[in-house]
C-alpha cells in the first residue's frame, strides 16, 4: 500500500471532506462568511458532468465493480453525488464558505450532471474566491463493527479568481466543467 501520497490535490479535497463531515458529526451549522448588511451577490451558473467510464474505473480502482472483492457482509455505492460551492480564500489559506441566498442545495445533489444556478452573498470589497465542485460516491457497507460509509473521490474541478465586488451589486459566471 502506498502510503506517500504526494498529490496535493487529493490531500485539500480529504482535508475539505474531514472538515464537512466533523461539522456534521458535531452538529455544527456551516461557518459561512459574514457578508454584511449590504452584501454583494455572485450568481453562478454552473454545469459539471462525470461519465459512466469514470465511475467505473473509480469502482475498479476501489476494488467495489462486481464481484466485490471486500471483505465485510454487504457493499452498497450510491450513483455520483455532489457537491460544490464558492469560497473565500482568506490570509491564513483557510477556505470561508459563501452562504447561498437561493438557488437549492449545494451537497448531495445525486446525477451523473450537475446542473444548477445558485446565488450566493458576498461581502463587499476586493475577494479572491474558489469554486469547488467534488463529485463522489458514496460507499456505505456493513462488517463486524458496523454499518460503515465512506466517500470515494470521482472528480473535484477548482478553478481560483479574483472579484472586486461592490455593495448590493451582482455579478454572474457560467462555469462547465467535466465531459461534454
Amino acid at each position: 500500500m502506498n502510503t506517500g501520497n504526494t498529490n496535493p490535490r487529493g490531500f485539500w479535497r480529504r482535508l475539505i471532506f474531514v472538515g464537512l463531515a466533523w461539522s456534521q458529526i458535531t452538529g455544527c451549522a456551516m461557518m459561512w462568511v459574514d457578508a454584511g448588511p449590504n452584501p454583494a451577490r455572485l450568481k453562478v451558473d454552473l454545469t459539471a458532468r462525470v461519465s459512466k467510464t469514470q465511475e467505473q474505473a473509480v469502482l475498479e480502482n476501489s476494488w467495489l465493480a462486481p464481484p466485490v472483492r471486500l471483505p465485510g457482509g454487504w457493499h452498497r455505492v450510491s450513483t455520483p453525488l455532489w457537491d460544490w460551492g464558492v469560497y473565500v480564500i482568506r490570509p491564513d489559506g483557510y477556505l470561508a464558505p459563501l452562504k447561498p441566498e437561493s438557488g437549492g442545495p449545494t451537497k448531495d445533489v445525486a446525477g451523473y450532471e450537475l446542473k444548477q444556478t445558485v446565488v450566493f452573498l458576498a461581502p463587499p470589497g476586493p475577494q479572491s474566491l474558489r469554486l469547488l465542485v467534488w463529485a463522489y460516491l458514496q460507499h456505505q457497507w456493513y462488517d463486524d463493527a458496523g454499518e460503515n460509509s465512506e466517500p470515494i473521490d470521482i472528480k473535484t474541478f477548482q478553478e481560483d479568481f479574483q472579484l472586486d465586488l461592490c455593495p448590493g451589486c451582482t455579478r454572474e459566471m457560467s462555469r462547465q466543467f467535466g465531459p461534454r
